[in-house]
């Protein structure tokens, strides 16, 4: 894997000299320690998995030579966001200083874009790493004089990055494979612990994600039977594994491979249920009377499954997500540098929920503050924890989510209809809505497509920001129509089919890879 890995290598590099992710290559015994100590050290196990697991926020596709690190929204997040300004529900309505409405072009698919290649070395960076951490755990696992103590955290360390590979691989997914394709200019090229050290081509989504899902199992079997806790909600538990497993069987069987579509929904449906009834007390749906207070802006939020505790050290400062979505801090939303709900979407929501739903009130229409108005801006859903008061927020330690319950309700929702269970998804979405729209009870009576449309409206809703309409628009197939406030492309539709939705396999991988 030599030739892969040479861009991904150089991207290694710079994130050495950041940070926890250090940890991931550097030695834990200091730069004398020899790579077979590394292998054979329990105790790097949980130097490198805490490495692994910093990766989620760790670079994104902006050098800044002045301070020498990766700039502009952190990991996972950042792709969180791309991916909802690809899908056009989030707006970028301003140039405002170029950050985001350069990347609003709908651009990010060609082979050269930065985003592109950005996407692909982070992930193919993530997995190569979560390979050695599994690889060092199979060499205690089948050491015949490791002890049962060492053999037990070698087990869940594996499990852990298991999971954690799992999901940069449902990433790459998302992004880069096109069912049918036969042109070789999209897809996934599959590394794991046994095949990392040598280049390979492109690989079979069908295979790939069949060793994926029983790789997952086998590791949500190993957490569970551990008790694997997460007090800190930024790593891995059982809920959290299953969720992701869930995410991978909703989209193969509603969009990557409809044959597979009673099997990947029954299990989806069966994952969701069991996290819905794991996480009910532990983390409730978000409440009506916190719709407008919560921010959606700490990790002690009850919803929250899976988040970051952003402190000084963690920060990305004024290129963090709260500064290009919150007006209250200080940052570039305040200075009309910030996304919005597309104006189509927002005039359209009485219908597409319901004329009391109180999600609507997220967004304001237009909102004056600081000599500006600031149209369709999500004022009261992303806001800062130190109160509302114009660019008054300097800290930028709002912290990050990345996964919560209500996703579990949403994803049982759409694959209990898609298996033609319509009672089981009005339940399920009867459930939530009661804490968006009590006084709503017209749930009951839609069926077929208003029913359909009615899941989808709550995806694109509900997780507006969060990294989930850019699939649930491939699984649903709507238009997409950017409407009058995008900086680029106002007026214009696309097609979930469309260029744009199937990212070309960058040139950082082409070039190298002479399997391609």
């Amino acid at each position: 894997m030599k030739k892969i890995f040479f861009a991904v290598a150089m991207f290694v590099v710079a994130l050495a000299t950041t940070g926890c992710t250090k940890l991931l290559l550097s030695e834990p015994r200091g730069d004398e320690a020899s790579e077979e100590q590394v292998e054979t050290n329990v105790d790097a196990l949980e130097y490198s998995l805490s490495g692994l697991y910093n990766l989620m926020y760790s670079g994104s596709d902006q050098w800044d030579s002045q301070i020498q690190q990766l700039r502009m929204i952190e990991g996972q997040k950042y792709i969180d966001v791309m991916s909802d300004i690809i899908a056009s529900d989030a707006a970028v309505p301003h140039y405002g200083y170029g950050w985001m409405s350069s990347r609003s072009y709908m651009d990010q698919y060609l082979s050269d874009n930065r985003f592109n290649r950005w996407l692909w070395k982070y992930e193919y960076n993530n997995i190569r790493n979560a390979n050695m951490i599994i690889r060092r755990c199979n060499n205690f696992l089948n050491s015949s004089t490791a002890g049962d103590e060492i053999k037990a955290t070698a087990k869940i360390v594996r499990a852990q990055a298991v999971v954690l590979r799992s999901h940069f691989y449902s990433n790459l997914f998302n992004f880069y494979v096109k069912p049918g394709d036969t042109s070789k200019k999209f897809g996934i090229i599959y590394y794991d612990e046994n095949n990392m050290e040598e280049v390979q081509g492109l690989s079979d989504y069908n295979d790939v994600v069949a060793k994926i899902i029983e790789d997952a199992k086998a590791a949500i079997a190993d957490i569970e039977a551990a008790g694997l806790q997460n007090p800190t909600k930024f790593r891995l538990d059982a809920n959290i594994a299953k969720m992701i497993l869930a995410y991978i069987h909703l989209n193969r069987g509603r969009f990557f491979d409809e044959t597979k579509k009673t099997e990947s929904c029954t299990e989806a449906l069966r994952l969701a249920n069991e996290v819905i009834a794991a996480t009910k007390t532990k983390h409730p749906i978000l409440p009506y009377a916190e719709l407008k207070t919560n921010g959606f802006n700490s990790v002690k939020s009850k919803n929250w499954m899976w988040g970051l505790d952003v402190t000084t050290e963690k920060t990305y400062s004024i290129y963090s997500f709260f500064s290009f979505v919150d007006i209250y801090t200080y940052g570039y939303a305040s200075v009309n540098g910030f996304i919005g709900i597309d104006k189509g979407v927002y005039e359209k929501l009485d219908v597409m929920l319901d004329p009391k739903d109180g999600r609507k009130e997220w967004w304001s229409p237009a909102l004056n503050a600081g000599g500006n108005t600031f149209n369709y801006v999500a004022n009261n859903k992303y806001f800062t924890s130190v109160g509302k008061r114009f660019q008054g927020d300097r800290n930028w330690e709002n912290d990050y989510c990345f996964m919560r319950s209500e996703e579990a309700y949403l994803v049982a929702a759409e694959a209990a209809y898609a298996l033609g269970n319509e009672a089981e998804a009005k339940t399920h979405l009867k459930e939530l809505v009661a804490q968006r729209s009590p006084e709503n009870n017209a749930i009951d009576g839609l069926t077929g497509d208003a029913l359909k449309d009615y899941i989808q409206n709550n995806w694109r809703i509900e997780c507006w920001l969060e990294g989930k309409t850019f699939m649930a628009l491939k699984r649903f197939r709507w238009d997409v129509v950017r409407s009058t406030n995008h900086y680029y492309h106002a007026g214009k539709t696309f097609k979930y089919t469309d260029d744009p939705f199937t990212f070309l396999i960058p040139d950082v991988e082409t070039n190298f890879n002479p399997k391609l």
